[in-house]
């Protein structure tokens, strides 16, 4: 195992190229298909409203605002089939595709519950 010796910039190097701070950090690739957003997939989800809705089974079911009322009513189309009025403050937004299965969850534009419980089953569920 090598030494751990003292660089220029004053960081202690583990593996003599690179200060040992380093080990936590991740690059990103720029080049990489993941990281580069299809302009065309974006502006479709952008055009489309998205909310967590509540469920008495699954935690929170995501659905697509189809009406905003003035009382502060939505009519919300379900991913399961459903159609349900709820009330706005009910719901939690949904973050854009672009942050399916992060890492680190404090990058989410929308942290709330539902979105938290989403990433965490994308990330590890099996089944």
């Amino acid at each position: 195992m090598p030494t751990p010796t003292n660089n220029k910039s004053g960081g202690v190097m583990d593996n003599g190229h690179e200060p040992a701070e380093m080990k936590y950090l991740r690059s990103i690739d720029m080049t990489s298909k993941d990281s580069i957003t299809d302009a065309t997939t974006a502006n479709e989800w952008a055009a489309k409203k998205f909310v967590w809705v509540p469920d008495e089974h699954e935690g929170f079911v995501r659905g697509q605002v189809r009406q905003e009322q003035m009382d502060g009513q939505l009519l919300v189309d379900l991913e399961n089939g459903k159609r349900v009025t709820i009330h706005k403050d009910d719901t939690q937004r949904v973050n854009p595709p672009k942050f399916s299965k992060i890492e680190d969850m404090s990058e989410l534009t929308c942290l709330n519950d539902a979105s938290v419980l989403y990433n965490l089953k994308e990330r590890y569920y099996s089944g």
